[in-house]
């Protein structure tokens, strides 16, 4: 097949996925624009709720800064477990099962849309006692990576009942 063939077969392929409105999972978010969003945090410092106001923000949801607006969202305070897996010879912990749990709930002027919920997400994390360092950072880069989990599920949990409310 000629290069000239293929480019236009992966073309017609890409307008195709495109039109029938197919886009990888998590990479859209959709939110009507007229919904803001009062968020009600245990702490409203914290990285976790940050993150979750600017992803509010960037699906096009206006975030408001009294208890007037259409929806509250609820968030409780973040929740990071970190426990010894699997021990070496010496009585060490080299692998650690590490958790971040959050609850949250969703109302609508009054109306509980989605009751206490509690989200998670899980990782293990190999210790290198030969270069804590670099086992630090991986630490710190398994708890973001967690914390983005966490934000992608609770948006299109929020998106889901806030889209089955608006219809």
């Amino acid at each position: 097949m000629s290069t000239k063939t293929r480019t236009l077969s992966m073309l017609a392929l890409l307008i195709s996925l495109t039109s029938c409105g197919f886009s990888l999972r998590g990479s859209t978010t959709s939110l009507d624009d007229s919904i803001s969003v009062f968020i009600e945090a245990i702490n409203p410092n914290a990285a976790l709720v940050q993150q979750i106001g600017s992803a509010l923000q960037n699906a096009g949801v206006q975030i408001s800064t009294d208890m007037n607006s259409n929806y509250t969202l609820h968030i409780g305070e973040e929740q990071y477990i970190s426990r010894p897996a699997t021990v070496n010879g010496r009585a060490r912990a080299v692998q650690y099962d590490l958790q971040l749990a959050l609850e949250y709930s969703l109302e609508r002027q009054d109306t509980l849309l989605i009751p206490t919920e509690t989200i998670a997400a899980s990782r293990t994390h190999f210790e290198d006692i030969a270069n804590i360092s670099g086992s630090s950072e991986e630490l710190t880069m398994l708890r973001e990576e967690m914390r983005t989990e966490l934000v992608d599920r609770l948006l299109r949990r929020v998106a889901a009942s806030a889209n089955n409310t608006t219809q």
